[in-house]
């Protein structure tokens, strides 16, 4: 060890600070330390390595950066970029919570189905679509905590909006589609709602951009109860979703992508009147 002394050099303390010592001299200078109060002192006021700098930046981002969902992370991966994927940390309906309520409420509705019958069918489809259009309404509720800078700032609300409807849907959909397949009475309604719920998607989505999202999502959840229980007076709840009604859904679907097309054209955002 080199010393000036008896105590060691500052060149030394500078290399032992940036753990640049070999090990035979990094334990010579640790030995030293906790007898030498004189080489603490002077040790302390060279301050910290860089590298320690480093590591510390690095945890004060971990803790302040909240970690995205796996629908967020999916989307990072298929090539999302850092800018959007921090615009979608915001939105709730993307968080872990959003992921639990919605394996519960399928899981829920798919085990019905079991012992339900032609009722625990019924409420499996009309389960089933709702679920993409809540979470796009609370997405875009007044409460998201980056409303007020999205506002302010030149983003694009089209953009935005095809980010997190697509975000919602790869949190919910394949879940939905997995607990339908998982239970045998339910059969081809496991994808016979894919249809429905892109039309009540697109159009509580053109609805938001005039009114609040909770009114629009109220309004598509009514109408769409309104048809699976006409189906279920029939008997027959597949016929909710049968190829004539598919039409009208698909026919639906454009009309509502178009029109929100035409309001984001005219700044008319997804989320109403603030």
């Amino acid at each position: 060890m080199s010393v000036r002394g008896g105590h060691a050099d500052e060149a030394l303390l500078l290399r032992y600070r940036d753990d640049a010592c070999d090990p035979a001299t990094a334990a010579s200078v640790e030995a030293h330390l906790p007898t030498c109060e004189a080489c603490r002192a002077r040790l302390a006021g060279l301050g910290r390595a860089p590298v320690v700098d480093v590591a510390w930046g690095r945890v004060v981002a971990a803790i302040g950066t909240p970690e995205p969902s796996p629908a967020v992370r999916l989307m990072r991966r298929m090539g999302l970029s850092e800018a959007d994927a921090t615009l979608l940390r915001a939105a709730r309906s993307l968080d872990g919570s959003w992921t639990i309520a919605t394996i519960a409420v399928v899981a829920f509705a798919a085990l019905a189905a079991i012992d339900g019958g032609s009722s625990g069918r019924a409420l499996y489809l009309l389960v089933a679509p709702l679920l993409p259009v809540i979470g796009v309404v609370v997405a875009f509720s007044s409460s998201d905590s980056l409303a007020d800078l999205i506002s302010a700032t030149p983003y694009p609300k089209a953009r935005l909006a095809l980010l997190r409807t697509a975000a919602v849907c790869a949190a919910s959909v394949p879940l939905v589609i997995a607990f339908g397949a998982a239970v045998p009475p339910i059969g081809w309604l496991a994808v016979g709602w894919l249809m429905p719920a892109l039309a009540l998607t697109t159009l509580t989505l053109a609805a938001m951009t005039w009114i609040r999202p909770a009114t629009a999502g109220g309004a598509a959840g009514a109408l769409w109860l309104l048809i699976v229980a006409a189906a279920f007076a029939t008997d027959d709840v597949g016929a909710a979703v049968a190829s004539g009604p598919a039409l009208g859904y698909a026919l639906v679907s454009a009309v509502a992508a178009a029109c929100l097309t035409v309001r984001l054209k005219s700044a008319h955002e997804p989320g109403g009147p603030r």
